[in-house]
């Protein structure tokens, strides 16, 4: 019962941090501008606003053409984004650790990380629609490695799809799945060299071409279709070297942490669904090995990167002792709420 109410004091503090999101300066968020434009753009519009793709054109013209404001609208996607995040959390969670429920602890811990993510905070305020879809396909991710539910699959993967299309590139490496973990892990390796060699582009032009399809064209030429005047004017073009280096960092360390054996350790983890979720997060990585040698190389990185908040913990979670230290995770909430608000939200410029 105390687990449960504390973690309701969560779902109370999420809407908070949504509500402060969705107020946010207009500059606040690189399209944080555009979106309000879009937003007043749909409330007008006298059919189906169709600028985006399905879902989230339906919920932005649902909530305009309602009345509401558009920083309504931005709570809204900050608390379906935050909320459903805990939820995967606590299920990752119950997958991963013997006890199933995690403490307030280790629950304030989460949750500090995350507001110290970038990639939280560019979900919540930059990337609206990919940072909605990425949680209800990491829901259906669950499903399909943890529990082989198709159905539920397939209904979360459809709304992930809804909001994102770019949802759909997950698929080719749901296969991995029903393989070995160290087979698993030497395609990861594989790809991830391919990628820094360069051959993984040659791979997806060479595949384009033979099957007419527009792949290549699209993720190279992409900055041209963002307004660009030439080929390469876009930014995070290709492979760089600390995206790719932040994107094996995690995976790599909570290894490192599998491999170290102790007697209370054994006696904390399942060891087996611990590496399933290495297998998710390798799955969506290689998203970005394969489709990143482009422009803005960064919207196929964040595929894996916003997995990271919950990839932190469970290391943390191995590595420290968090259910007896109480005053560390209060500290650690109260920085990341001060760093998040004056730092990611911008309000030290009130105080200067």
């Amino acid at each position: 019962m105390y687990k449960v109410k504390s973690f309701s004091v969560f779902i109370f503090l999420s809407m908070l941090i949504s509500i402060f999101t969705g107020i946010r300066l207009p500059d606040v968020g690189r399209d944080t501008e555009a979106y309000i434009e879009y937003f007043h753009d749909s409330s007008i519009d006298d059919g189906f606003y169709d600028r985006f793709e399905p879902g989230f054109s339906l919920l932005m013209q649902l909530l305009s053409k309602a009345g509401l404001s558009v920083e309504v609208f931005f709570t809204c996607v900050a608390f379906i984004i935050t909320v459903t995040y805990l939820y995967i959390f606590k299920r990752t969670y119950k997958h991963c650790f013997l006890d199933k429920n995690p403490s307030t602890s280790i629950i304030t811990i989460f949750f500090s990380l995350l507001l110290f993510s970038s990639w939280y905070i560019a979900s919540t305020t930059n990337g609206l629609r990919q940072g909605l879809a990425l949680v209800f396909l990491y829901l259906s991710l669950l499903e399909f490695f943890y529990n082989s539910h198709k159905l539920k699959f397939v209904f979360l993967f459809v709304i992930a799809t809804l909001f994102h299309y770019s949802s759909i590139l997950i698929l080719p490496f749901l296969a991995l799945h029903y393989l070995r973990f160290r087979f698993v892990f030497i395609i990861w390796v594989l790809v991830g060299l391919g990628f820094a060699l360069g051959v993984n582009e040659l791979g997806v032009k060479l595949i384009s071409e033979t099957f007419g399809l527009p792949i290549y064209e699209y993720v190279k030429y992409y900055s041209l279709e963002k307004g660009s005047e030439e080929l390469g004017g876009g930014m995070y073009e290709g492979f760089i070297t600390s995206f790719f280096i932040y994107t094996i960092l995690w995976p790599l360390i909570l290894l490192f942490v599998l491999k170290v054996k102790t007697p209370i350790k054994e006696k904390m983890i399942n060891t087996e669904n611990v590496y399933i979720l290495l297998k998710i997060y390798f799955s969506l990585s290689l998203v970005y090995f394969v489709m990143g040698f482009g422009p803005f190389s960064n919207r196929y990185a964040l595929f894996s990167w916003m997995l990271v908040p919950i990839m932190q913990i469970v290391i943390f979670r191995l590595s420290i002792r968090l259910q007896t230290e109480k005053i560390i995770p209060l500290f650690f909430l109260f920085s990341s709420l001060v760093f998040f608000l004056y730092l990611r939200l911008d309000w030290i410029r009130f105080i200067k």
